[in-house]
């Protein structure tokens, strides 16, 4: 199984956790330790427990909301606070000047379902960035990664909120009427 370390080209994203891909086999894994450089190339500065934190908050996360709205979670090791999932392809955010709308023409209602979603299992995600999105294309579906930022409502309002108005919103300027609404 080959593993390559990703690297992104967008700037101000990846902040804790170091990420590879297997393309051939469609997997990425992330790994939660302390001093690792992320996807930014940059090194993160967060303690070894708030790393642990992290992880701990993101399997937790993962395991509740278990559904078509998340990757697949192929497996999980405390040891190493490493999580396995399904890749589906690039980012959102790396379509978003080219053909994101025609690739995904209903984004801005799946979006508004994912969030009912969220709602229904009483979680505020709070870094919603089409960075944190991807598309599963034999679904036919949006699917939203990375949840160790994701508390429990109404904890954390303040940066749901803020991901809203400052990143969703570069799917449709509606949306994020569409999403306070559901709040």
């Amino acid at each position: 199984m080959t593993w390559e370390k990703h690297v992104t080209t967008h700037d101000g994203i990846g902040t804790i956790v170091d990420v590879y891909l297997n393309k051939q086999d469609m997997l990425i894994k992330r790994i939660f330790k302390e001093g690792s450089i992320t996807v930014s190339g940059q090194t993160h500065e967060y303690t070894q427990q708030q790393v642990k934190d992290f992880y701990h908050n993101e399997v937790y996360w993962l395991n509740k909301l278990d559904s078509k709205w998340l990757p697949e979670l192929v497996k999980f090791d405390d040891t190493t606070q490493t999580i396995t999932q399904r890749y589906y392809g690039p980012c959102l955010l790396d379509y978003l000047h080219t053909d994101l709308h025609t690739r995904i023409p209903n984004l801005a209602d799946q979006i508004v379902e994912m969030h009912e979603f969220f709602k229904k299992h009483n979680v505020f995600k709070r870094n919603n960035s089409l960075s944190n999105l991807s598309y599963n294309n034999e679904w036919d579906q949006v699917i939203a990664f990375d949840f160790k930022w994701a508390k429990e409502r109404p904890a954390g309002m303040e940066m749901e909120l803020h991901s809203y108005q400052h990143w969703l919103n570069k799917i449709d300027k509606d949306l994020p009427a569409r999403l306070k609404a559901l709040i």
